[in-house]
């Protein structure tokens, strides 16, 4: 629900997100988020040289690294807090692509702080007008709504055909648990 404070992410976007990373407990830095996806410069480094940084690892989860690159894409185009920071990494000569990954990366930092500390998005630098806005905004339309609650069943079909393999609750929240808890 926190992420959904944050212009430019949407309700598939965010479960997208949350079911690649899993609980944000196991975490204890953004980097880990993103070693985890393989979107982490590789390092060229010999001696006391320089460390020269290449391209991305891609040794990770390739769902979580495109979660992320669609993520940095977006907030590219409709968060004015990333936008400024795209603003930024263009004019330091990076290619659209690799401003997404960037983009992408900065936003598993800020949304680990987010969804650690409870808190919606309000970025300390910002001078802006204030980007926060309610998750339940989005929830109300009819049409984020059906989404929600679509996205909601297949991830309890998914749940239960799992089985035993995975350590799962017993009981998930149900359709209308989960519209009485968003307070819909």
């Amino acid at each position: 629900m926190l992420l959904l404070s944050m212009p430019g992410i949407g309700v598939v976007t965010a479960a997208e997100y949350i079911g690649e990373i899993g609980p944000p407990t196991q975490y204890w830095d953004g980097r880990q988020i993103i070693k985890r996806a393989g979107t982490n410069p590789l390092v060229y480094q010999s001696g006391e040289g320089k460390a020269v940084y290449g391209p991305i690892s891609r040794q990770g989860n390739a769902h979580l690294r495109r979660v992320l690159a669609q993520v940095g894409k977006c907030l590219g185009g409709h968060n004015p807090y990333f936008q400024a920071y795209a603003e930024a990494l263009s004019e330091r000569g990076l290619k659209p692509r690799q401003i997404n990954v960037a983009l992408g990366n900065k936003f598993a930092h800020v949304s680990l702080a987010m969804m650690k500390r409870g808190e919606l998005f309000n970025p300390p630098a910002w001078r802006g007008q204030p980007l926060a806005r309610s998750p339940l905004t989005r929830l109300a339309d009819e049409r984020h709504r059906e989404v929600a609650l679509q996205t909601l069943r297949q991830l309890q079909q998914q749940r239960d055909g799992l089985g035993a393999k995975v350590p799962l609750p017993e009981r998930g929240l149900g359709e209308e648990e989960t519209v009485n808890a968003l307070g819909l």
